[in-house]
């Protein structure tokens, strides 16, 4: 590897700079909520199903609509950073994410529901390639797994504050109301991005790239060039099958917790329902935190392989078995925090797979890549549900883990190795 790639100050300064953590904190509260605009259509998906008289089928399509949408715009929004600065596609993230929620909590008929959903998911698809490209840019080497951790936690705050926003708001005002709350911290979290300055890997390469001869190559094409392709189609595969077990376990766990048993479900009611999600998602945000500090003690794959395992353990036990309801409230930390928690180590291991000079294109494509695919899982799942139960609809996070834990022992690893600058660096 040449000079060029050596690693910059702040990889090898160990204090964190006031930047350092602006970055981060920037980062968390989009990351919270991403996960709030996100989810929250799961979270009311048995109110929408009676007020517009949805099929299991139809209300799962919104969701696979959004999804695919979020993939479209992961690409365009990956690109638009690597050009234009991971700092302004973070501010635009969150300006499309409040205006399209006011959108979705006026929507009037199906159809107008499912454009401003897949809007919203469009709007936010540029959050996680931008603002995790920023936080592992900024963050020294050695700290990469644990910032990447930290900054996912964020997902489990806004999953928990989903949960007691609909606890709190649904039966009172309905629906509308919940898409309408997550519009109001948006404008707290634009206040925060604004004069936060970009990363200075990023500004650094540009700069040199405009100086001198080497590769220039358009940042998607760069993807698919021989040094690169087989980063580019292992990520894509990891990040599909990751999509996969996490919208497989979410996308209808509030209605199977809702169900009654006599229809396959966990029979906890609503209020007990929302209160069970509560419980899951603070162990899903023990479960990122502590992932960064298993993974830099054990090494990333490992701690993957330990919480994969875990996962499927514990997630087939609680669906299959489990229906007394105390014992529901047991499982609920420790299905959020392996069934989630492993999911901090992708942002970290993208950043390092992918050049400075495609780093944001790599990530929103193979991210929302198997973003967009995972995005039938809820209607396959809704189709599964109608005809056969929820237990046959978790078989596909689980069997999704089994081909995850495959390529990640295929891909290479590269914990704690300084960021690579460009596609020459990579060819030699």
């Amino acid at each position: 590897m040449s000079a060029f790639a050596t690693q910059t100050p702040t990889e090898t300064d160990d204090r964190l700079t006031p930047v350092q953590k602006r970055t981060l904190a920037a980062a968390w509260a989009g990351f919270s909520l991403d996960s709030y605009a996100t989810i929250i259509y799961s979270l009311v998906l048995t109110s929408v199903m009676v007020a517009f008289q949805l099929s299991p089928a139809a209300a799962g399509l919104i969701s696979t609509v959004t999804l695919v949408a979020s993939a479209v715009g992961g690409v365009f929004f990956g690109i638009l950073s690597d050009y234009w600065g991971k700092r302004n596609v973070m501010i635009i993230s969150i300006l499309l994410f409040a205006f399209f929620s006011l959108m979705s909590a006026v929507a009037q008929n199906y159809g107008q529901l499912m454009v401003s959903r897949a809007l919203v998911g469009f709007g936010f698809s540029g959050e996680y390639t931008a603002s995790m490209m920023m936080v592992t840019e900024v963050w020294p080497a050695h700290k990469r797994t644990v910032a990447s951790a930290l900054t996912q936690s964020g997902w489990a705050i806004g999953f928990f504050v989903g949960s007691l926003v609909t606890l709190l708001l649904l039966p009172t005002f309905g629906f509308r109301s919940v898409f309408l709350a997550g519009a109001i911290p948006a404008l707290f979290v634009l206040y925060i991005r604004f004069g936060l300055p970009e990363s200075k890997v990023w500004e650094e390469t540009r700069k040199a790239q405009r100086a001198s001869k080497r590769d220039k190559t358009f940042s998607f094409f760069q993807l698919w060039s021989p040094v690169l392709l087989p980063t580019t189609l292992i990520t894509m595969a990891i990040a599909t099958f990751n999509q996969f077990v996490y919208w497989g376990i979410n996308s209808w766990l509030p209605a199977f917790l809702e169900s009654p048993q006599s229809k396959g479900g966990a029979g906890l009611g609503f209020v007990h329902g929302m209160s069970w999600l509560m419980v899951f998602n603070a162990g899903s945000f023990l479960g990122y935190i502590c992932f960064g500090w298993i993974a830099d003690r054990i090494g990333r794959k490992k701690a993957l392989l330990l919480y994969l395992i875990a996962m499927m353990v514990f997630l087939g036990i609680f669906v299959g078995w489990v229906r007394a309801e105390w014992l529901s409230y047991l499982f609920a930390p420790v299905v959020g925090f392996f069934g989630t928690g492993y999911i901090s180590a992708f942002g970290a291991m993208f950043a390092e797979l992918f050049p400075t000079t495609a780093r944001a294109t790599g990530q929103g494509f193979v991210y929302n890549f198997g973003r967009g695919v995972a995005g039938f899982v809820p209607w396959i799942q809704g189709l599964l549900v109608s005809r056969m139960g929820y237990m046959s609809a978790m078989l596909i996070p689980i069997g999704s883990a089994v081909l995850l834990l495959i390529c990640i022992f295929i891909v290479r690893d590269t914990q704690g190795q300084p960021l690579v600058r460009d596609l020459d660096d990579l060819k030699q």
